[in-house]
């Protein structure tokens, strides 16, 4: 099994790589990935003639998001077909993609959607394959179980869910704490340094994050509030929250930051300050902030 942190890992990759999978393809193949069936003749086209082979994908400079990303996409495909979920088992493939799980009614077995999308570069129609099967799969259960449907877990950020009242309320207390807080957060931590919303900033924010008590929630939800902001002013977007554990999904139990795009960047303060600390390093803000800002 993996463990939590390659499990979240990976759902912050999923949703990244795909997305860019779907602008890059939008742009350059017009191709939409709508999640559509048809659209998999596409991206097997689109696989074909990008590859040779598997080592062609290992090799290219490129292969790891496109196979991730189509894997993503794969993956999700057929989980709104069948149901079910993402699983944390490693995948054994170059990449730790992990494998889906179909609505358990079906008792079908895992898949490997980097498997699917490998094995689809040699042009054999894999993925459309796959997909009737697990369709079919659905229209038998169904045949004795009128009444029954498939269930998909939600994968955050990919899937739309609607925002509960008690979220929106969280949030924007959240923000308005930090808001009001951040004055006197600045008098009693960070004398003696221009808090403007810089990237120079934070440089700063780090250095003070060594010499603080880590402990502290108050202080580290200014200093979160603080890293989002700065970004948020430089390339816009929102603040989101949805209620869960921050333990299972990066997108879960504490407030994120997504730019307006469908295919916009996420900015996440929380998480990039718990990994800096784990790391005792804090390139990791400004490694974020490059990223969502570019």
């Amino acid at each position: 099994m993996a463990s939590t942190n390659d499990s979240v890992a990976w759902q912050v990759r999923l949703s990244e790589r795909l997305f860019r999978l779907k602008e890059s393809l939008a742009r350059d193949e017009g191709l939409e990935l709508d999640f559509s069936p048809e659209s998999l003749a596409g991206l097997e086209a689109f696989l074909t003639s990008s590859y040779e082979d598997t080592e062609d994908v290992r090799t290219d400079e490129d292969g790891e998001w496109i196979a991730e990303g189509a894997a993503a996409y794969v993956g999700e495909l057929l989980l709104r077909s069948a149901g079910g979920h993402w699983g944390e088992e490693k995948d054994p493939a170059p990449w730790n993609v992990p494998p889906i799980h179909a609505d358990q009614a079906l008792a079908l077995p895992p898949l490997a959607p980097l498997g699917l999308v490998l094995a689809a570069v040699g042009g054999e129609g894999v993925l459309r394959r796959q997909y009737a099967e697990w369709t079919e799969a659905v229209r038998a259960y169904q045949a004795g179980h009128p009444s029954w449907s498939p269930a998909k877990r939600w994968t955050p950020v990919v899937d739309p869910v609607p925002v509960e009242q008690s979220e929106h309320e969280y949030l924007a207390n959240w923000l308005a704490t930090q808001e009001r807080a951040f004055p006197g957060w600045v008098q009693q931590y960070g004398m003696g340094i221009t808090w403007d919303f810089s990237r120079a900033s934070l440089e700063a924010l780090g250095t003070l994050l060594l010499t603080c008590d880590v402990t502290n929630a108050d202080f580290l939800n200014v200093a979160a509030w603080y890293a989002g902001e700065t970004m948020r002013r430089v390339r816009g977007g929102v603040w989101k929250y949805r209620h869960g554990d921050p333990d299972a999904s990066p997108y879960l139990g504490q407030p994120y930051l997504r730019q307006r795009s469908e295919d916009g960047a996420f900015g996440r303060p929380v998480l990039a300050i718990k990994i800096s600390l784990r790391q005792n390093d804090f390139s990791h803000l400004l490694r974020q902030y490059d990223a969502y800002v570019s």
